[in-house]
């Protein structure tokens, strides 16, 4: 970067937000208590037409439309552009009240989203539609954001939704994104966009970026939009703002943890959505960002204190088919390392553990064919480089065993079984942590 990050970012002090408080500005992370914000609730009541939920996909679509809305974008004369739109509600709400929207996605017949897998892309983003639209003023095309294929007249806004930060390796990636939408904006045009926010440092991973907001706004600022001038990090310190652990990760007995997820807590990480509130002007430095070494200090915390107490107890979990992403469905954490390759029958969600002495205790399905399974402990850094590393094997070949092994800062653990059997059910997997002396 050749402005220095101090620059850039000036980080502020600021009280905290009553309870009550109404969204003091529109750039900002999510927060559960957004909710209760007026103009929050009656966009989704009555433009997107959605029950409370929550859950961080709803409260991107409400805050970009509460964006545009402020702006002045909404209006009959305006056209826009979406990309990674998918099937998101938020098109139809938006295609009644602008005069033409361009809806685009890696639409195609083998794209491996499947929101976007389809030979009809109008006719597949239609049949869906919740709202009246009129078709003359949407039109759907396939468009990579990394390669913007628009010349048409300059634009009015353009909107994303956690499509961002699946579209680099790289922060060059994210930059030559963000310049290619200046460059089709008209002057003073808007692009609103929502991405995934860690509280913490940046996790670099390919095609899924968690961007630590200074690093954020540092990529900003090298596009040549603007963003609006304050980031407001502040987060209410109430129960649903704290990180939630993923139960797809877990078994039945997960100490309670089961919340809705506007902070997940997953593989490791703690991340939320944050909306920029970017425009086609000079930049105004530095961006006052209000709050955040608090509310990063309080989510860090409670990640801390529910993590201790999560395995003081055994817990179960959940074994499944091995995907070739297994902290995200869409990101490239835990690609096979080249040792121990062989594949995995099933495998574990990947899981945060504290520091300290762990054990295993495997049972087996009854009548399992012959020959041993193999059990394999493997850990994967959160931070560059990534690469998995065996920490522990067993070679079970009976019906019961335990495995100890030694959990690390900077980690995330999935355990692996592959061998004959090991595609049996139902295999039981407890993990707790030694108690201490």
């Amino acid at each position: 970067m050749d402005v220095p990050v101090t620059d850039l970012v000036r980080h502020e002090a600021a009280p905290p937000h009553g309870l009550a408080c109404p969204i003091a500005h529109l750039q900002k992370p999510c927060d559960a208590l957004d909710w209760a914000d007026p103009d929050f609730a009656r966009i989704l009541a009555e433009e997107l037409r959605r029950p409370p939920a929550f859950q961080r996909k709803q409260w991107e679509w409400v805050m970009i439309y509460r964006a545009l809305e402020a702006a002045g974008a909404l209006r009959p004369d305006a056209r826009g552009i979406v990309f990674g739109a998918g099937r998101e509600p938020l098109i139809f709400a938006l295609a009644g009240k602008v005069g033409h929207l361009l809806v685009t996605d890696l639409y195609d017949e083998a794209s491996p989203w499947a929101t976007a897998r389809t030979a009809d892309p109008k006719g597949f983003l239609l049949e869906v539609a919740h709202l009246p639209v009129d078709p003359a003023r949407l039109d759907v095309a396939r468009m990579d954001m990394t390669a913007i294929d628009y010349d048409g007249p300059p634009l009015d806004f353009a909107y994303s939704a956690c499509s961002f930060e699946h579209i680099g390796r790289r922060e060059e990636d994210f930059v030559s994104h963000l310049a290619q939408v200046k460059r089709i904006l008209k002057p003073g045009g808007l692009y609103v966009l929502t991405t995934e926010m860690s509280w913490g440092a940046t996790a670099p991973v390919p095609h899924c970026f968690f961007f630590g907001i200074d690093d954020l706004l540092g990529i900003v600022a090298r596009s040549g939009l603007a963003a609006a001038p304050v980031f407001d990090a502040r987060l209410r310190q109430v129960p649903l703002n704290a990180p939630a652990a993923d139960l797809a990760d877990l078994g039945v007995n997960e100490a309670g943890l089961g919340r809705t997820f506007v902070t997940p807590w997953r593989g490791g990480r703690v991340f939320s959505s944050a909306m920029l509130v970017l425009r086609n002007a000079p930049p105004e430095r530095p961006v006052r960002v209000l709050g955040y070494h608090a509310a990063e200090a309080w989510v860090q915390g409670q990640r801390a204190a529910q993590e201790a107490a999560l395995w003081r107890d055994w817990q179960v979990l959940r074994l499944r088919a091995p995907r070739a992403a297994p902290a995200e469905a869409h990101e490239e954490f835990a690609s096979e390392a080249a040792a121990d390759a062989a594949p995995a029958a099933q495998q574990t969600g990947w899981v945060s553990l504290p520091p300290g002495r762990f054990t295993l205790r495997i049972t087996a399905p009854a009548g399992v064919p012959e020959g041993p399974a193999e059990v394999l402990v493997r850990s994967n850094r959160l931070a560059p480089p990534f690469g998995q590393r065996t920490v522990a094997r067993l070679s079970l070949e009976g019906p019961h065993g335990a495995l100890g092994f030694e959990a690390r800062a900077g980690l995330a653990h999935s355990v692996l079984l592959r061998g004959a059997g090991a595609r049996a059910a139902p295999w039981a997997l407890f993990l707790r942590r030694d108690p201490a002396g």
